[in-house]
């Protein structure tokens, strides 16, 4: 029996909440110019960027405060989120009143928010719209929270997993493959998959390290099911589903990204169901195979671009 585990999150606040925009200390007359910033990479897979903070903080790694911090990048998180302990260190000593409503892949939770002053990822000090994660447990061991949409203005990032790095350059060419959610700012779009007569709901999803098919699309496959267990553990880590469908799928492509075979996991999580995915075929496109991709998206306009790198390219005409 094979055990995975997919620390998969998906937010969505209120729709009010998640349009702020953050307040960025950028110059915005300033000539265009390129960042660079590496990415880390936790145990469990997931990349992460260091987070300065404008204040100290103990974490549950170190026993001596710091100022910067490891959160995992989030394609599927329309706000920073940040771990009880330190949320409650950067919250000026106010106490947090768990009253809004969030929504992860496994289910619904309660929140609160919090402007998180002068935070800077690589590109400069802003003031970044965040929310608390509640419970004890941490489902992204090795980081102190997640990166959402809300840590962007109107930026162009281009997201190289076979490299490791972030770029923020407005000179990257987005030609919108898929989009960013117009109401949650996350990324989604469709996909072709063979044996599949119709397009294919995706959720791109950065936060998990494994990918998630929904029964209608596993219905429409007439391989029989290995028996192996899976575990989708949710972002309060309170709520924990359990698969034994494990499924070999093929010919998927999104974009200009093409995969020959994989296997996801069949289970029909909180999050199909929070989009309105549940009636048609759906997946939650994870880790496992973004690993061979680059991911391009502009904050402004919405469009997202995502192509295979090497053994993942998808072949072209001529």
């Amino acid at each position: 029996m094979r055990m995975l585990a997919a620390a998969a999150i998906l937010f969505s606040v209120a729709p009010g909440l998640a349009s702020e925009p953050s307040a960025s200390g950028e110059d915005t007359a300033a000539e265009p110019s390129s960042v660079l910033i590496p990415l880390g990479r936790t145990r469990l897979g997931h990349f992460t960027v260091d987070l300065h903070l404008d204040r100290p903080v103990l974490t549950e790694q170190d026993s001596a405060s710091r100022r910067e911090i490891p959160v995992v990048l989030d394609t599927a998180a329309s706000h920073t989120a940040l771990r009880g302990p330190v949320a409650e260190q950067l919250n000026d000593g106010a106490p947090f009143v768990l009253d809004r409503v969030a929504h992860s892949t496994t289910g619904e939770f309660l929140t609160d928010t919090f402007i998180l002053a002068n935070a800077d990822f690589g590109t400069g000090p802003r003031d970044i719209l965040s929310i608390v994660l509640p419970g004890p447990d941490n489902t992204a061991p090795g980081s102190e929270g997640f990166l959402g949409t809300s840590a962007f203005d109107a930026e162009r990032v281009e997201i190289d997993f076979t490299r490791s790095r972030l770029t923020v350059d407005p000179r990257l060419q987005v030609a919108g493959d898929l989009r960013l959610d117009p109401a949650r700012g996350i990324v989604v779009g469709y996909a072709t998959m063979r044996g599949i007569d119709q397009p294919v709901r995706i959720l791109i999803d950065t936060g998990s390290n494994a990918s998630v098919a929904n029964s209608v699309l596993a219905g429409r496959r007439t391989r029989p099911d290995p028996l192996q267990e899976a575990v989708v553990e949710g972002v309060d880590g309170q709520a924990r589903l359990r698969s034994e469908r494990r499924r070999l799928f093929g010919g998927l492509q999104v974009g200009d990204l093409c995969f020959p075979v994989f296997w996801a996991t069949v289970l029909d999580v909180h999050a199909f169901d929070n989009l309105g995915w549940t009636d048609e075929p759906a997946m939650l496109i994870g880790l496992d195979i973004l690993d061979d991709a680059r991911l391009r998206i502009d904050y402004e306009s919405g469009a997202v671009d995502i192509e295979g790198v090497t053994d993942t390219a998808c072949e072209r005409a001529g």
